[in-house]
C-alpha cells in the first residue's frame, strides 16, 4: 500500500467490521476493496465531482450497518486467505507477521 491509500483509509479499521468510504486517487483501489464488497462506497478523487463525492459519502453512512454486516461475512475469509499466504510463504504453518517483519518479503533460497 502506498502512503495515499494508508492515509485514505485505515486498514485496521476496515478489518474490525468499521464501516467506511475509502477516498481513492487511482481506480486500482476499487479492485482492492471488491473482495470485501464495499467497492460501491470507494470515493474516486479524480474523477468524481463534489455534488458525486458528497453521495457516495452519503450513501455509504446511510448504509453503514449493512456495510458492518458485509464486513463481518468476508472480513474472516479475507483474514484466513492473509494468513495462508504467510504459511505458503514459510512452510512453518499459521504466521502471523510481526512489527519487525510488516513490509519485508520472505524469500526462499
Amino acid at each position: 500500500m502506498n502512503w495515499r491509500m494508508t492515509e485514505l483509509i485505515n486498514p485496521r479499521a476496515v478489518s474490525q467490521n468499521v464501516p467506511a468510504a475509502p477516498m481513492a486517487y487511482s481506480d486500482k483501489f476499487v479492485g482492492v476493496m471488491q473482495p470485501i464488497g464495499i467497492e460501491a462506497n470507494v470515493v474516486g478523487l479524480r474523477k468524481m465531482n463534489e455534488d458525486e463525492v458528497f453521495s457516495v459519502t452519503d450513501r455509504a453512512l446511510e448504509g453503514r450497518s449493512d456495510v458492518r454486516r458485509q464486513l463481518a461475512r468476508t472480513m474472516p475469509k479475507v483474514k484466513e486467505t492473509v494468513l495462508r499466504l504467510f504459511e505458503d510463504m514459510d512452510g512453518a504453518g499459521p504466521a502471523v507477521p510481526s512489527a519487525s517483519t510488516v513490509g519485508r518479503v520472505p524469500v526462499r533460497v
